[in-house]
């Protein structure tokens, strides 16, 4: 049984049935009575939301059309107490940080399902300790004797001050967390015994501003605070204030909690996180050497080439191989490893293209917006306009005639994006279909469009220009 004395009723918003499976086997590991009810979609996860005596909900990030964030949210909004326990893969410290700032209990990583049931009995703990805290603010008004007996069997600390800021209550937790007898420390100034030295002007001056105003900005909200220890060590709690009228004077009971092992925890976390941020980027420069390699020996087979139709081939399959390998150069170079700044990206591809066909009476014009693509997207777009760039530097501009090619990204609203490459050549022959051509470059385009989801619209007069609309560009939230 929990430790509330029943089973425990958890939902688990997961659409992997593998993960699934090891979350169930770890949640046995913790040897607490549970239900378990698993969703995968919107639909079934707000039904279950309706559902009676819900106590906890572990919820993955990565569901496809709907994201377990946009699901705390809700979940926050319809169940606000019920602990919601983000359980995903992702290993973001930015994600971490808006899960946290949007409501989450906790953070567990799939990579280490260990914590999983140190994180529900934290969840736990947290939820005895109100339970007990509500009692304890009911027994202060009746006797003496079950307000002694309920403060002593706290797990948190209590401390109570009068108006004169004096300590009146001290419990057994108390006792044990600051190294101070409870006998030592009634009727002493609070400041002096468990602030540190550099911040007890600061909570004088709070405290005495309360008394004529009635502000504050601690009460009745949990705050993080430095304490001090019998032996002058300082170490970081966890602190709720109430404010209550006794006999018709305020009494402020505190309720504290060590969290220097929860701070270690968050260290270990973010060291972890440090770690495979630096591991990534070793993977995107090897990925990015290789594709560099691969290149290589396409330039090498090039000068051994006499065919001119062998030569071109090869030049188009180094530049393919080049486009993929500047996204995994500029992700080895950015903080983020799962989205890449495109515009930058289109105006270094279209460089390096201009200057692998040495082009030197072609211009590129560029009128590109800020816009962050996640990377499989943007792999799939520099395919497209490293064909489309490619096709008009080779046709475009027959006998060294000079002319301009231009390139533009525009954000449309919302996630929409359009996607431009024209130019100011030839054209294509009247009567051409763009689909149908036994072009390689453009049945690649049409491929990826099609991959991508993306319509493309095609206009041929003073040049040709190709509009390619994307509406799931998986850019940054």
């Amino acid at each position: 049984m929990s430790q509330l004395g029943k089973a425990l009723n958890i939902l688990l918003l997961e659409d992997d049935e593998a993960d699934a499976v090891l979350l169930q086997r770890e949640l046995e590991k913790t040897r607490l009575a549970f239900r378990l009810r698993r969703v995968s979609n919107q639909e079934s996860f707000l039904a279950a939301l309706e559902q009676p005596d819900l106590d906890i909900i572990l919820g993955d990030l990565r569901l496809g059309a709907f994201d377990g964030l946009t699901a705390l949210k809700l979940a926050r909004q319809r169940v606000p107490t019920v602990p919601f326990v983000v359980v995903t893969g992702s290993t973001t410290e930015e994600t971490a940080v808006e899960c946290m700032k949007s409501g989450a209990a906790d953070y567990v990583l799939k990579q280490h399902w260990v914590r999983l049931g140190a994180a529900i009995q934290s969840i736990l703990k947290q939820r005895e300790v109100r339970a007990m805290q509500e009692i304890a603010e009911r027994a202060l008004r009746a006797s003496e004797s079950r307000n002694r007996a309920v403060l002593d069997a706290a797990l948190d600390c209590i401390v109570a001050m009068d108006a004169e800021g004096r300590i009146v209550e001290f419990n057994p937790a108390a006792e044990r967390t600051f190294g101070r007898q409870r006998g030592d420390v009634i009727g002493e100034p609070m400041a002096d015994l468990l602030v540190p030295p550099a911040l007890r002007e600061r909570h004088r001056r709070a405290f005495l501003h309360h008394l004529a105003t009635g502000e504050s900005t601690i009460l009745n909200r949990r705050i993080e605070m430095t304490a001090l220890r019998a032996d002058g060590t300082e170490f970081p709690m966890e602190m709720a204030v109430t404010r209550i009228e006794l006999h018709g004077t305020p009494l402020f009971i505190a309720y504290l909690r060590d969290i220097s092992d929860r701070k270690e925890s968050e260290q270990r976390l973010k060291a972890s996180l440090q770690e495979k941020e630096v591991l990534l980027k070793e993977i995107h420069h090897r990925v990015k050497n290789n594709l560099q390699v691969i290149s290589s020996l396409f330039n090498l087979e090039t000068s051994f080439a006499k065919d001119q139709q062998v030569v071109s081939i090869l030049r188009d399959h180094r530049d393919r191989v080049q486009s993929m390998a500047l996204v995994h150069e500029q992700l080895y170079s950015s903080t983020d490893f799962a989205h890449v700044e495109f515009s930058d990206y289109l105006r270094r591809l279209a460089a390096n293209l201009v200057r692998s066909f040495g082009a030197n009476t072609i211009q590129a014009r560029f009128e590109v917006e800020k816009v962050t693509l996640g990377v499989d997207t943007a792999i799939a777009c520099g395919l497209i306009v490293n064909e489309l760039i490619s096709n008009a530097l080779k046709h475009a501009f027959p006998n060294g005639r000079p002319g301009e090619i231009g390139v533009a990204l525009h954000q449309n609203g919302g996630a929409a994006i359009t996607l431009t490459v024209r130019d100011n050549g030839v054209g294509f022959p009247p009567g051409t279909d763009w689909q149908k051509s036994k072009s390689l470059g453009l049945q690649l385009v049409a491929i990826l469009a099609e991959q991508l989801r993306a319509t493309v619209g095609v206009t041929s007069g003073n040049g040709t220009c190709f509009d390619i609309t994307l509406t799931e560009t998986k850019t940054r939230p």
